[in-house]
């Protein structure tokens, strides 16, 4: 009968919070932590949830009535009430915020911040058991008040505190930014949480703690979205301070905060004037050692707050920067660096580019025009000025393709076709990842894509069949995000398209593993019946084998390599 047990164990649960009261309230010093480990030991996330809000009831009443000195066992119990934020109860979370405040309030408030080591790691293990049970964020963050009451304790230890604990303090509240759900996050715990790390960045730290600091700024950021508006003239301010720094990944999380900031940015122009005036600056000092290293982070700041909010620049800020990119990347310097830069000069090379291909995206049709004709187009018959052209056009068109297409689509045409007959290795792969991005497009009109299948896709199966290795993968690639982006248009294609890859099954279990998910989203694109017709023309060992291949595709990842910069721009 289980509603005689349930009744039996209420009546048990009642008696046991009864005798807990009786108990701390009689509770002498010399008990005192012994009662402290028993208590706590009521508040395990594992009990039963009626002895957990019994336990937590006890510790109310024991805190709210003893006398005694609790300095050295609060730890304990703050650890203790901690632990319950992993548990998804009504009855325990209904009582969890008052259960915390009895226990800080024992806390004198001087000394607030000598207990956030205790929130750390009681975060900490919470963390390991969220992930056992699967779950993404801590229950009991949610509840109402909890952040709120918790915050004081971290805000003090930030703004007061030594360098370890405010180290431990930037820990501290980028778990509870990581941990707490972003519908639960609450506009006053935002701006309190902000105003402190706004308040604690304005002193000089060491790099291992400015780093924190401005890490835990930035999840608190991307969290809290809209609600940081208010912000943005200080937290600009810090960033672009940070954008200079000695330390590349104080300067990164600089270029992720001006990227997340910028769409709620009132004055973006201005930041992006103030951009490239330094970049400006940066550029006319190339021969300084640390030169190649704060341009990069420059470009990669210029690039995000474009990227989000390109549509507030001037006309005159983007030619300005267009100008100086192309003069940075026409530069001696870069172009023909010393052995010693040479891996840095590739890498500002490769953001001159992205910064260069997602201006196009702000150009008038006329603009694009002349700029794709006079800078990319053009740019002559030695073989680094074809990688060069081959480059710009890979991120040109990565962010214009159609409205290039439309504009000169003939003479861009022209230019892939010359760069796919290229001996060159290096103009060849770009000119397939440029490729890769005018098949991946699915905006192009039907002329345009009849003009690309003839043009340069009998090329492309040309290297699938007879390049190099990174030749045979670039143009597989191509093939794929052809096959993702436009599949029934290969129905016609079959006998063009599938004969190279197969070839490529014959090659290194890597080479065979791509060719494998290229034949599969080809295949599988094209539908049903296409692909038995397709299929039933073929001799049976390898018209079963395709279809094997098909039926049991394997996970990949190419729509997110090869052509696509996304592990350097990961801002989307």
């Amino acid at each position: 009968d289980t509603s005689a047990l349930d009744e039996a164990k209420a009546e048990r649960l009642i008696a046991i919070r009864g005798s807990l009261e009786a108990v701390t309230l009689a509770v002498e010093e010399e008990g005192l932590h012994t009662l402290v480990v028993e208590l706590a030991g009521f508040l395990r996330p594992d009990n039963d949830p009626e002895l957990v809000t019994g336990g937590m009831l006890a510790v109310q009443r024991f805190l709210a009535g003893t006398e005694l000195s609790m300095e050295e066992d609060i730890p304990i119990l703050l650890a203790a009430v901690l632990r319950l934020l992993v548990v998804d109860d009504d009855a325990v979370s209904s009582m969890l915020l008052a259960t915390l405040r009895v226990v800080l309030q024992t806390i004198p408030k001087e000394d607030l911040q000598h207990h956030v080591s205790t929130v750390n790691n009681s975060l900490r293990q919470s963390m390991v058991t969220m992930r056992e049970s699967g779950q993404k964020y801590l229950p009991g963050l949610a509840v109402p008040g909890i952040v709120k009451a918790l915050l004081p304790m971290v805000t003090q230890a930030l703004v007061q505190g030594s360098s370890d604990t405010r180290l431990d303090a930037s820990h501290c509240l980028g778990m509870i930014v990581n941990l707490l759900a972003e519908e639960a996050l609450q506009p006053m715990d935002v701006r309190l949480m902000v105003g402190a790390l706004i308040r604690v960045l304005s002193n000089r730290f060491a790099v291992p703690l400015k780093d924190a600091i401005l890490g835990t700024l930035v999840g608190l950021l991307e969290k809290a979205g809209q609600l940081v508006k208010n912000f943005v003239p200080q937290l600009q301010a810090i960033f672009l301070k940070a954008l200079l720094e000695e330390a590349r990944s104080i300067r990164s999380k600089a270029v992720q905060g001006l990227t997340i900031i910028a769409p709620f940015n009132n004055r973006v122009d201005a930041l992006f004037g103030d951009l490239v005036g330094k970049f400006d600056m940066q550029s006319a000092m190339l021969e300084q050692e640390n030169a190649f290293p704060l341009l990069e982070s420059l470009l990669r700041a210029i690039y995000g707050v474009l990227l989000k909010a390109g549509e507030k620049v001037s006309e005159d800020n983007i030619d300005a920067i267009e100008q100086a990119v192309h003069n940075l990347y026409e530069s001696p310097e870069v172009r023909d660096p010393t052995p010693e830069r040479r891996t840095a000069a590739m890498g500002l090379r490769v953001d001159c580019g992205a910064v260069l291909g997602l201006h196009t995206r702000f150009l008038s049709d006329e603009l694009l025009s002349a700029y794709l004709v006079d800078y990319v187009l053009e740019l002559g018959s030695e073989p680094a000025q074809r990688h060069q052209g081959a480059s710009l056009l890979q991120f040109n068109l990565r962010y214009s393709s159609p409205r290039a297409m439309r504009c000169v689509g003939d003479r861009v045409v022209a230019r892939l076709e010359e760069t796919l007959a290229e001996e060159f290795a290096p103009v060849l792969t770009a000119g397939l990842k440029a490729c890769a991005y005018l098949l991946a497009c699915p905006e192009h009109d039907n002329d345009t894509m009849a003009m690309l299948e003839k043009s340069l896709l009998p090329r492309i199966c040309k290297v699938v069949a007879a390049g190099d290795k990174n030749g045979k993968t670039e143009g597989m690639i191509c093939i794929f995000k052809f096959a993702h982006s436009h599949p029934s248009r290969l129905a016609a294609l079959l006998d063009l398209v599938v004969p190279p890859l197969v070839d490529r099954l014959q090659d290194s279990p890597s080479m065979r593993a791509v060719a494998e998910n290229v034949i599969a989203a080809v295949l599988g694109g094209v539908g049903e019946e296409a692909a038995k017709s397709y299929l039933s023309g073929l001799k049976p060992g390898l018209a079963n084998a395709l279809d094997g291949i098909v039926k049991n595709p394997k996970p990949t990842n190419l729509l997110a390599s090869g052509a696509d910069l996304s592990s350097l721009y990961p801002l989307k």
